[in-house]
């Protein structure tokens, strides 16, 4: 988090009721929220702003979440903003490729909106002290 401006999270989800939901959870515990509908949008946002991190669903139309995740770590600029996805944990297969690329998963078929606040609280205190 960068001192004088609240921490910007960057939700990329193709679910409008939740984007709303967790838009609503995040700004009432004081995040910036940014939103894209899918991985084009999230694309777009990233060439302009540098969130603190980023909550991307997997699966999603026009550009996956594994596509924007490759995006973001072939750019030096974006690289390092930690990326929680949301998404049951993966198959083997798709779970060995993001490894040590994520902060984790987020169950989003099961998630509580206030657990997915405290994990996003919970990466940016983890950046805060590395």
């Amino acid at each position: 988090m960068k001192l004088g401006r609240p921490a910007q999270v960057l939700l990329v989800e193709d679910s409008p009721f939740l984007r709303y939901a967790a838009r609503a959870v995040l700004q009432r515990r004081g995040y910036d929220v940014l939103e894209a509908a899918d991985g084009q949008e999230a694309l777009d946002l990233l060439a302009r702003t540098r969130p603190d991190v980023i909550l991307l669903d997997l699966v999603m139309p026009r550009v996956s979440g594994e596509e924007v995740l490759r995006a973001l770590k072939n750019n030096p600029e974006l690289a390092r903003v930690p990326v929680v996805m949301l998404s049951p944990e993966p198959d083997s297969e798709t779970g060995t490729a993001l490894a040590g690329q994520v902060e984790g998963w987020f169950d989003k078929a099961r998630m509580s909106l206030v657990h997915l606040a405290d994990r996003v609280e919970a990466v940016l205190n983890d950046r805060r002290v590395a």
